[in-house]
């Protein structure tokens, strides 16, 4: 996020506020866009580009008849399909219809949206004088389709008109008074400081430097100016004392305390009345640390660090070091090196198979210690509410309250989550969560080793069980992979489902693992959606928005009584009210308890079937034990 105005690159792009709701973005090469929001955008090119572009605005090559061209070079005569050739971004196949809160029926009949629009015609109307150098014909019938679409609001056609003013404006052409006559009110609201003028200026003054940056090359335009005394400061008028501060290429706002220095070495702070920054030596404290969070650059406390185990199985570990261990033992993911750093002690084991006979592996039980019970029903509470363990979707939770979350989703997807006070003392093949990942590979007598099989097995926990410690230079190969990077491409498509997360979590790794683990599968589809899956899952775990990605052949079947969700969460919806408090409230793709229902172990019930929770343990109903 940057405060205008903005110069980028020695002036070769400009971007600026004309008006309290309108901003213009200016380049060297000729290129314009102004936007008034919320409805108007109006883009101007130099014939250089006659014949080169594509879009909704056409080719410039000035042929009227050949506009509808897609972007595969395909002329169409429906508008409809040629718009939604150019649907773009991630949004694209999840666009919806515009839903204005435009109260309808101010005009109730063809007859009179014709009448009303055609006052842009009039020869002695307020646009008479532009009406006959720019044809109104078009942004006519534009209008009566408007007021057709929205049911006769007199919005719509307040709407329609403004734009037409500010095209006549643009070009240099008055327009007079035209609100008053058309129940658009001649003084329309605006906000604070504020006033209506029908052609004020398009070069407002403006903070920091209480005039306008630029040379001023701008027609009027009709809309809310700023009253006399005050300047334009993002979109709100303010005297001159309310004004930011210009800092390192950046505009601040008044009193905005911001840090400053590669490692956060100054706090500043933004001056309005002088327009200087001031900054004095800080720095961040050690529950914090420097990096960019959310666009702002600064301290911000230390993150809880995430470990995760997918496939067959591919680690990723706190420090975000990505490798392969294909051991079938069982193995110390996370605990505690140092039992006298004061923290709650844990420990976090999982234990792998063979995969379909193969030389790789999956994961196919979680050993989760903090308190030493085991259970059968979910969910439970333990140690008077440290420990809760509880079912949502597809995965099992266990979470405490200083911080420690696992879930597992049956074979497939294991996540740690340890929060930043473990920081620099956890050891397993999670790492040691120290913010280096050059020196997680470290066994338990403390030596640095660079083999991942070697690394793996020095954790092994010993056990009854036959197991060997993985593949070693025996691990199989898939030689063809051109079909499963096929499959795979949705996880890190620029136009797919997923690309919201691609900036929260990064998929090239996911990729490689799922094009590894499909393709060793012969391009099996349930390995397939679930890698997809599993990328999914770490994107909704870092709140990071997804789109629908499943079609039939993926489509999850779910029990009785429940229903499948894209981002759904069985928080305030289970038989214990206990649990709710403590559950993941970050969402999850699954099955989901119909209305009306909640869920009760694995099944999903009405409230008065639900079980019982005694002594933290949650009994369903008509169970009898003996204590």
């Amino acid at each position: 996020m940057v405060g205008l105005p903005v110069n980028v690159g020695s002036g070769q792009i400009r971007i600026y506020h004309s008006s309290v709701r309108g901003f213009v973005l200016e380049t060297s090469f000729g290129v314009t866009v102004r936007a008034d929001w919320p409805h108007i955008v109006r883009i101007t090119a130099p014939s250089t580009y006659s014949g080169t572009l594509g879009g909704l605005c056409g080719n410039l090559n000035g042929d009227i008849s050949d506009e509808f061209y897609t972007p595969d070079a395909v002329l169409l005569n429906d508008t409809q399909l040629f718009a939604d050739s150019w649907r773009d971004g991630s949004l694209s196949a999840h666009c919806e219809d515009p839903n204005d809160s435009w109260e309808p029926g101010h005009y109730q009949n063809r007859s009179q949206f014709i009448e009303h629009c055609s006052i842009m015609a009039m020869h002695d109307g307020p646009f008479a004088e532009c009406s006959r150098v720019m044809d109104p014909q078009q942004r006519i019938a534009d209008c009566v389709h408007l007021l057709e679409q929205t049911q006769g609001a007199r919005e719509a056609l307040c709407e329609a008109l403004r734009g037409y003013t500010l095209l006549c404006q643009q070009n240099g052409i008055a327009v007079e008074e035209w609100r008053s006559a058309t129940h658009c009110g001649k003084h329309p609201t605006c906000p604070a400081n504020t006033h209506y003028e029908v052609c004020g200026t398009s070069c407002p003054a403006s903070c920091p430097s209480l005039s306008f940056p630029f040379q001023c090359t701008l027609q009027c335009q009709e809309g809310c100016q700023c009253n006399d005394g005050n300047v334009l400061n993002g979109d709100r008028c303010v005297p001159p004392t309310g004004c930011g501060c210009y800092h390192s290429g950046r505009y601040r706002q008044a009193g905005e305390r911001f840090w400053h220095g590669e490692e956060c070495q100054f706090l500043c702070v933004c001056d309005g009345i002088t327009g200087n920054v001031h900054c004095t030596p800080s720095s961040c404290s050690e529950e914090e640390v420097c990096h960019v969070l959310d666009s702002e650059y600064g301290c911000h406390p230390r993150p809880n660090a995430r470990c995760s185990a997918s496939g067959d199985p591919h680690y990723m570990s706190f420090d975000g070091t990505y490798f392969d261990f294909q051991g079938t033992c069982r193995y110390v993911l996370a605990t505690v090196c140092n039992d006298t750093t004061g923290l709650p002690h844990f420990q976090v084991d999982a234990r792998n198979e063979a995969w379909h006979g193969l030389s790789v592996a999956i994961t196919v039980e979680v050993f989760v210690n903090v308190s030493g019970h085991l259970t059968r029903n979910l969910p439970l509470l333990l140690d008077s509410g440290r420990v809760s363990v509880y079912s949502s979707a597809q995965y099992i939770f266990v979470s405490t309250d200083f911080g420690l979350s696992v879930s597992y989703g049956g074979s497939w997807t294991l996540n740690i989550i340890v929060p930043a006070d473990y920081s620099g003392v956890t050891c397993g093949i999670c790492g040691n969560f120290n913010g280096q990942s050059n020196d997680d590979f470290m066994t338990p007598s403390g030596a640095l080793v660079r083999s991942a099989d070697q690394f793996g097995a020095s954790w092994k926990v010993e056990d009854e069980l036959p197991c060997n410690d993985g593949c070693g230079n025996n691990c199989p190969l898939c030689q063809d992979q051109t079909t499963s990077r096929s499959l795979c491409e949705i996880i890190r498509s620029s136009q797919g489902p997923f690309s919201f997360c691609h900036v929260y979590v990064d998929p090239q790794a996911y990729f490689e693992d799922c094009v590894f683990d499909v393709c060793l599968s012969g391009n099996r589809n349930d390995v397939l959606c679930r890698s997809i899956q599993t990328y999914a899952s770490a994107c909704q775990s870092n709140n990071a928005v997804i789109y629908p990605w499943r079609e039939s052949a993926s489509f999850i079947t779910c029990p009785e009584n429940s229903h499948y969700e894209l981002c759904g969460t069985d928080c305030g919806h289970t038989c214990s009210s206990n649990i709710d408090a403590s559950c993941e409230h970050t969402c999850s793709e699954g099955c989901f308890c119909d209305d009306g229902l909640v869920r009760s172990g694995g099944l999903c019930v009405s409230v008065d079937q639900c079980g019982c929770l005694y002594d933290g343990f949650y009994f369903n109903v008509r169970i009898k034990t003996l204590f």
